[in-house]
């Protein structure tokens, strides 16, 4: 009886986590519509603001839509959590990330999202670096430690050049001028 009872309140706990996730997207998808309504300068401090919102959204989503499936990952649920972890989430996160700058930027979006996607990588990379220099690795959050999966310097190198992958993407996206279309639509 006590495990039903556990397994309702992690399946409670991460529906609640995908609901709040959902909800912060919506927000941002329901100014998507309305953002050419928004003065300009309004709309360059706004681009912060969203790209948290996004970040704490998608995250929301991502990593509590991988929780409920692992429920019904009874073989192997430990590498689909690492491949999901350090390949897929990262990319998206990264994607979504520089979808919502170039959404909000009121001009020259083009450039704004270059400009945001090279901070981002470089964020990456001097993360990278610092991994190599100390040793250190990202860890997978409350998942790994849910499933007791170990952080290795594999997964690290895997999740940086998958946000950087997911960056380069959305700026190619962003030069074609397609990104709006790509996502969400």
């Amino acid at each position: 009886m006590e495990s039903l009872i556990n397994l309702f309140w992690y399946i409670l706990y991460h529906a609640l986590g995908f609901g709040l996730g959902a909800l912060l997207m919506g927000l941002v998808f329901l100014l998507k519509d309305r953002i050419d309504k928004i003065n300009s300068l309004v709309r360059l401090l706004l681009i912060p603001i969203v790209m948290i919102l996004i970040l704490l959204g998608i995250t929301g989503v991502s990593n509590n839509i991988v929780a409920l499936l692992a429920i019904f990952w009874t073989y192997d649920a430990e590498s689909n959590i690492w491949f999901y972890s350090n390949l897929i989430i990262p990319a998206l996160t990264s994607y979504v990330l520089l979808w919502s700058v170039y959404m909000v930027a009121p001009f020259q979006k083009v450039i704004m999202t270059i400009f945001v996607g090279l901070l981002w990588i470089g964020f990456f990379l001097y993360m990278s670096l610092g991994a190599m220099k100390y040793g250190f690795v990202f860890d997978g959050g409350y998942l790994f430690e849910t499933f007791n999966i170990e952080s290795s310097i594999s997964g690290t190198v895997l999740f940086v050049i998958s946000s950087i992958g997911g960056a380069v993407l959305a700026i190619k996206h962003s030069y074609d001028g397609d990104i709006n279309d790509d996502l969400f639509r």
